[in-house]
């Protein structure tokens, strides 16, 4: 072999050694949980057996990411575990990293609009309620979740939510969307 080749060779194994540690350090550090202890005394005191559950699969959740990064439920269900402990940053990281890998998983998006309302980020739940009405446009809940949303006068009007009901109840024929529309038309609250 010349010494061009090996001189080439070496700089290969070099680069994806170096990008291997990026990869490990960039992991490590995109899942170091932050969990609320009242979060986690509240669900211990509630029901200890899947307290323990959770934190067993926590764990493992986290080594089948390391073994695939790209695993959309191992990403799906810490981000379940992560917003059930109140570690909203770690939460939307991995419901984002679903989203990247799926746009269509209109489940995750939905605990993402959740979230973003917790945090008063009306606007980025309302853009992904409206992400899953254009994946899923006769799904009831967004239709539903969105209006009360809209109807909460934190972002948007009533008559925003009169739409989206409207739409929704296009789309469904839904009776629930129907009674919604109607309480919205009587004047009372979502």
């Amino acid at each position: 072999m010349n010494t061009r080749k090996l001189i080439l060779i070496v700089i290969v194994l070099l680069v994806v050694g170096f990008g291997v540690v990026y990869l490990t350090k960039n992991y490590e550090t995109s899942i170091r949980p932050n969990f609320s202890q009242a979060k986690m005394d509240e669900v211990k005191n509630r029901n200890e057996a899947l307290f323990n559950e959770l934190m067993t699969n926590f764990d493992k959740y986290k080594e089948q990411i390391k073994e695939n990064p790209e695993n959309i439920g191992a990403w799906t269900e810490l981000g379940v575990i992560a917003d059930t402990f109140g570690d909203d940053a770690l939460a939307e990281h991995a419901y984002s990293k679903v989203i990247e890998l799926d746009p269509s998983v209109f489940l995750v998006r939905h605990n993402l609009a959740v979230l973003y309302i917790r945090q008063n980020k009306f606007a980025e739940a309302e853009a992904q309620y409206k992400a899953i009405l254009n994946n899923n446009p006769a799904d009831i809940q967004t239709h539903e979740s969105l209006a009360r949303l809209y109807a909460s006068g934190k972002i948007g009007s009533i008559e925003d939510a009169k739409r989206i009901l409207d739409a929704g109840i296009k789309q469904t024929n839904d009776p629930g969307l129907t009674d919604l529309r109607a309480r919205l038309e009587r004047g009372e609250t979502l």
